[in-house]
């Protein structure tokens, strides 16, 4: 049996065991699902806590959030999504897919839906549907509207097999060109 609680006019939350604390302003759950149908959002973990007050949903363990209306799948261990700002903050090792085209593996992520942003500054790799692969040594920031990434150091391994190495760079992965 499923408990569904709606705890706001954005939020469901779908869970088998639910505790309410402080006057109903915390809610905790285990094997949570969270659905936002105004922003287009699925989220699902083991463990969540959400805080009506600052409108914080956070997750941990096997979590997977998913904006259906951008095509972006997240996996990672633990991660909060803040309604107010629209951005989803990880924690620990996480894995993007954006659209089937991008792949993204690196650690402490962010998701800044209001921009269009996805940036770290911890080691990322990203693979595009072509095989190429974008290593970034300390931090990228990826455009998701232009397609394009800014880092200040990077190798590139093409389809040939070919490294390319950069400083202050910035990749147009639509056309595959360094700018």
């Amino acid at each position: 049996f499923f408990f569904s609680i709606v705890l706001s006019d954005e939020v469901d939350i779908i869970s088998d065991k639910v505790k309410i604390l402080e006057n109903g302003n915390i809610i905790e759950s285990i094997q949570t699902s969270a659905i936002i149908k105004k922003k287009g959002i699925y989220i699902e973990g083991d463990y969540s806590v959400y805080n009506k007050e600052t409108d914080i949903i956070k997750f941990e363990k096997n979590v997977l959030f998913n904006d259906r209306t951008k095509n972006i799948t997240v996996e990672t261990e633990k991660a909060q999504y803040n309604q107010n700002l629209d951005i989803l903050e990880t924690t620990g090792t996480t894995n993007i897919k954006i659209e089937n085209k991008y792949y993204i593996a690196s650690s402490d992520m962010f998701y800044d839906r209001k921009s269009q942003k996805i940036y770290s500054k911890r080691e990322t790799t990203i693979k595009d549907i072509s095989g190429n692969i974008y290593n970034f040594e300390n931090s990228f920031q990826l455009d998701l509207v232009k397609e394009i990434i800014s880092t200040k150091k990077t190798n590139v391994i093409d389809t040939d097999n070919n490294i390319y190495i950069f400083e202050n760079a910035k990749i147009n992965l639509a056309s595959k060109e360094i700018l």
